[in-house]
């Protein structure tokens, strides 16, 4: 789930009720790691820019938090945006900021409907 504004962006991480075949910890794990390699993804996160705030789903073993920041961080190497991550908060959220290196999709098609002659939507 992801909410965009003018200068930061909200990440919620979930299953989609998927608990997978063996624990809840697991699963929770299994999906932040997808989850982390998605969110950096070059083609997902040249969208975004500003203050990114990560909802991860919370997980009970430190292990498996380290692993999947360490993941976005490794990700994130291959980001021509200059970013800055900081580490996982006792609220399990990670903060990040990242530059600006265009105009949201949500900004230009805002400026196209201004713009755009009359009935041309």
């Amino acid at each position: 789930m992801i909410e965009q504004t003018e200068g930061l962006v909200a990440i919620d991480v979930n299953t989609g009720g998927f608990v997978g075949q063996k624990s809840l910890e697991d699963t929770a794990f299994v999906t932040n790691i997808e989850a982390a390699k998605e969110i950096s993804a070059p083609d997902k996160a040249q969208g975004y820019s500003g203050i990114l705030v990560i909802d991860f789903i919370d997980m009970e073993e430190k292990k498996h938090r380290q692993q999947v920041f360490e993941t976005l961080k490794d990700a994130l190497k291959r980001d021509k945006a200059k970013t800055k991550v900081l580490n996982v908060s006792e609220l399990g959220l990670v903060e990040m900021t990242r530059q600006r290196q265009r105009r949201s999709v949500e900004a230009f098609l805002t400026r196209y409907a201004r713009t755009a002659p009359a009935g041309a939507l």
